[in-house]
């Protein structure tokens, strides 16, 4: 068991997702940042599915009931397991009455605390992720509370890796332009419009969250008016609302909507765009459907050494 003794302002159980409820009004869900929730299973030898908290916003503690592996990723934090610290990045072990103490996220917005095992809470269609829209889901269907504590999963046959990971996935290690393809209503934002895109460094508003995220600073030179019904979408829509401000779907957007949607962010570009706080900076590149598949394909073969290389050890150090 894993008690929470001080929750975050923002925590929920998530996975890796649903995948074939869209066409009854449930959206994929899951990680914000799938690359580091991976990345922090295969660290400590889970399925990459496996359920892990998702952490955003202020720090937090949790005590753990049972020797176990854990492993942090994505957000950059100040940790500490008892009076040593926990490095980001790396399997680490905890021993029964231990107290992992999360002072604070120093970059990137949603940190990933996998635990051996994963976390064992109900599949709710298909996935243990917590829908907050919904309400169903990981603990009760809502965010962690001080004083919650969950079980943790049985023990997996693959073993922690010891050291770092072979391949950096890291979101946070990426840099350069996210790149964006056009879409539907392209036709929008005129050419002037796409090319001065290119040029800006557009806001992550606080108006911001799982849902979606809205930057602003597009100057637009003419009124956006509304495709007039709803159709389909999905992750990483970008959206054009009547303000001239976009809106980028996320992992609980809607299915369907009715803002015209200029453009679709690169899949592999959604976790580091993820990663980016509220007032952070987010540059768009313009690319072809080919580049985008690229970018998926190589990700995914990075994903795929995770999952059967460089697991030399089943015992980490238990302190760093």
């Amino acid at each position: 068991m894993i008690e929470v003794l001080r929750a975050p302002a923002y925590a929920t159980v998530q996975d890796a997702g649903r995948e074939r409820f869209r066409s009854s009004g449930v959206p994929r869900g899951g990680a914000m940042d799938m690359l580091s929730l991976i990345s922090g299973n295969a660290l400590v030898g889970n399925n990459p599915r496996a359920a892990a908290i998702e952490w955003a916003l202020t720090g937090g503690r949790l005590r753990f009931e049972q020797d176990t592996t854990f492993a942090l990723t994505g957000a950059a934090v100040g940790a500490r397991i008892g009076d040593a610290p926990a490095p980001h990045g790396r399997a680490l072990r905890a021993a029964s009455g231990d107290v992992l103490s999360i002072d604070a996220i120093t970059g990137g917005r949603f940190l990933y605390v996998c635990f051996r095992g994963g976390i064992s809470v109900p599949e709710v269609l298909g996935g243990r992720g917590t829908y907050l829209p919904g309400s169903f889901g990981g603990l009760g269907g809502r965010r962690l509370l001080t004083g919650d504590s969950f079980a943790l999963g049985g023990e997996p046959d693959t073993p922690a890796v010891e050291g770092a990971l072979p391949i950096e996935l890291s979101s946070l290690a990426a840099s350069g332009p996210i790149g964006i393809m056009q879409g539907p209503q392209a036709e929008m934002l005129s050419l002037k419009e796409w090319s001065a895109l290119a040029e800006l460094e557009l806001n992550v508003s606080p108006q911001s969250d799982r849902t979606g995220y809205r930057l602003t600073g597009l100057e637009r030179t003419r009124a956006t008016a509304a495709i007039g019904r709803s159709e389909p979408s999905c992750t990483g829509a970008v959206q054009l609302t009547p303000g001239g401000e976009l809106i980028v779907l996320m992992a609980d957007g809607p299915t369907v909507g009715g803002y015209p949607k200029i453009g679709v962010v690169a899949a592999a570009h959604l976790p580091r765009l993820a990663q980016t706080p509220v007032g952070g900076k987010v540059k768009f590149r313009l690319i072809e459907a080919d580049e985008a598949v690229t970018l998926l394909a190589t990700q995914r073969s990075a994903l795929e050494i995770l999952g059967g290389e460089a697991r030399a050890s089943p015992n980490p150090s238990k302190k760093p």
